[in-house]
């Protein structure tokens, strides 16, 4: 309960956090730059509100390579409502924050103020340099348009103007303005403004006085601003395409080993049924035969090795009523009991042998704190005429969960090892996929890097290459799947399984065998077990042999009745134990140029 009552708090914080936010949907700023040198700036800034708000602040760095900047007269309003602003100092940044109240909706600030001290006046021209859009803004802005007003005097020719940021914006000079505009500005982005006019037009009042002449350094410093900035976008562009081709690349070879190692041999079988098993393949090595991917049984061929270890004479399948406690009130009457009637020989082979040491371990009984911390362990001991089991016993005993996880990953190597011996599978294409994830995931995690750290090329490139990339890490994630195929002898072999037990699945059909047939019976139920249809063969078994019963020499029944519901409780519970690997503590499991002006800092709002 408080598990449950902690996940809903976090739950409920966690969207609460997600409800809370906010970005800026247009930042207008207008310049008028005087001839004393100061300049007035008035910021509208528009903020798009998800959630509740109730203050919002703007720094403005003070410090910059033009010197430390005055700012004086400031006042923020909404629409004709002056909002009286808190103004402090901190880190060398001017902080404005005034109070509101405001929920899910839409409202524009305007900021005014003015600044003395970031005109630079030389002998030729006044440079003019401020950032308009700062760049410690936590959130995004949709677009930033920005007029500045020059003094009197100033024309189209002899004005310059460079503006730094996002590569969306432009630059316009036109009859004593200029326009700065930008869209889609992301976090962390600035947007910037320089502008050089005439020295005579600039006074000396509030601007910084350097002699000689700036216009040349200035001019060469832009210039080689936009050399680099556009040498870091070739290289960046290069870096996407070649991004790209490297993910292009990958995916014909993953296609063409595919296509060569992948496919599954045509073999030349048309039969829909077959009626009779294909061959007396051991059932455990029949699911190394259909797992074209894993290659390794499953418990379902666990316990039709049990069976046929029954069938051949090891083992006695009885269903017998069941011991009951006060609290197995609602357990089921019947019960398993595996009686071991011949004890392993060197006919039996390791797996079976192995199979067998799982169901008869013997429980090390411990006692005091070695009990308490490592509970009951068990150990494989000699197998004699006579051992049994109880189903129900060891069902409800954790200890002989873990064990049986344990010694069933033992067993399935030995399976394993020896379907080998068969040819069922072409180990080359095995080969050729590990040799692949060697030579793939380095490839990937290069081509990774290209485009985290140099991807650009525009919105539809950007969304091709992210669908590329998924598409490829999907494909490297199944290499392993995709190239596992079957050698033709044992793609033939698996085609005739395939249509033995779609024979098995089709109760119409498999009624028709006579009941007198038993032996056939018997090989039904192992295989149908170890093809996990057990259920259709079971049901059509209970039909046929609902008068006489099925008591056959290695499974008999106390009820006289058809007996074989003990193997559905047997596989149950053998699923059971190896369900419950993760109890037993074995884990499991399968992220150009320009930045010298002053002005700029960031903003936010809580």
């Amino acid at each position: 309960m408080r598990k449950a009552l902690a996940l809903f708090a976090f739950i409920f914080l966690f969207s609460a956090l997600l409800a809370k936010s906010y970005h800026l949907s247009s930042v207008d700023v207008l310049v008028w730059l005087k001839e004393d040198g100061s300049f007035d700036v008035q910021e509208r800034l528009t903020f798009d509100f998800s959630g509740s708000f109730s203050f919002a602040y703007r720094d403005i760095p003070l410090s910059s390579r033009s010197g430390t900047a005055q700012i004086s007269g400031i006042s923020v309003w909404e629409g004709g409502r002056r909002i009286e602003p808190e103004i402090s100092q901190d880190g060398g940044n001017l902080r404005i924050l005034w109070r509101y109240s405001a929920s899910n909706e839409r409202r524009t600030f305007t900021i005014n103020y003015n600044v003395r001290g970031q005109v630079i006046k030389y002998d030729d021209i006044a440079d003019f340099y401020w950032k308009f859009h700062g760049d410690q803004w936590d959130v995004r802005a949709d677009n930033v348009h920005v007029l500045v007003y020059l003094p009197s005097g100033t024309t189209d020719t002899n004005t310059l103007a460079w503006g730094h940021g996002p590569s969306s914006g432009n630059t316009r000079v036109n009859n004593g303005t200029v326009e700065f505009f930008a869209t889609e500005v992301s976090s962390r982005q600035y947007v910037e403004g320089r502008i050089v006019l005439p020295s005579e037009l600039i006074g000396g009042k509030y601007a910084i006085a350097r002699s000689g002449n700036g216009l040349p350094s200035i001019k060469k410093e832009e210039e080689q601003a936009f050399v680099n900035e556009k040498a870091s976008k070739d290289a960046a562009n290069s870096m996407f395409y070649l991004c790209g081709g490297i993910f292009v690349l990958l995916g014909i070879i993953i296609f063409a080993a595919w296509c060569i190692y992948g496919k599954e041999p045509v073999v030349d079988f048309k039969e829909k049924y077959v009626r009779e098993p294909p061959s007396d393949l051991p059932p455990a090595i029949l699911g190394c035969l259909m797992d074209a991917v894993n290659k390794k049984p499953n418990i379902n061929q666990f316990t039709a090795t049990i069976i046929d270890l029954a069938q051949r004479g090891y083992l006695l399948i009885e269903e017998v009523p069941r011991k009951k406690g006060m609290l197995d009130i609602l357990a089921p009457d019947k019960d398993t009991k595996i009686l071991c009637v011949r004890a392993p020989d060197e006919k039996l082979a390791e797996f079976e042998k192995t199979a067998l040491e799982m169901l008869f371990s013997k429980k090390t009984q411990k006692s005091g704190i070695e009990k308490f911390f490592f509970g009951h362990t068990w150990s494989a001991v000699p197998i004699e005429k006579g051992d049994a089991v109880m189903i129900s016993e060891i069902a409800n005993d954790t200890s002989f969960g873990r064990h049986f996880y344990m010694k069933f990953v033992e067993w399935q190597k030995e399976v394993e090892s020896e379907a080998k011996k068969y040819g069922f599978h072409d180990e080359t294409a095995s080969k050729i996929a590990l040799a692949g994830l060697i030579l793939i995931v380095p490839a990937t995690i290069f081509a990774l890097l290209l485009f985290a750290f140099g991807a650009s090329g525009g919105g539809v490139l950007l969304v091709a290459m992210f669908i590329l990339l998924i598409l490829v890490m999907y494909a490297i994630v199944n290499l392993t799947k995709w190239l596992n195929r079957r050698t033709p002898e044992g793609a033939l072999e698996f085609a005739k399984w395939d249509a033995f037990k779609r024979f098995m699945s089709d109760l119409t059909l498999l009624k028709r065998y006579p009941a007198s047939s038993v032996i056939m019976w018997d090989k039904y139920l192992v295989y149908a077990t170890a093809l996990g249809c057990a259920d259709k063969v079971e049901k059509a078994m209970k039909i046929e042999f609902a008068e006489g019963g099925y008591n056959r020499p290695w499974i008999h029944s106390y009820s006289g009745v058809v007996g074989i519901s003990a193997i559905s409780s047997m596989n149950h519970s053998f699923s059971s134990f190896s369900a419950s690997s993760g109890s037993g503590g074995h884990g499991g499991g399968f992220g150009g140029g320009g930045g010298g002006g002053g002005g700029g800092g960031g903003g936010g709002a809580g």
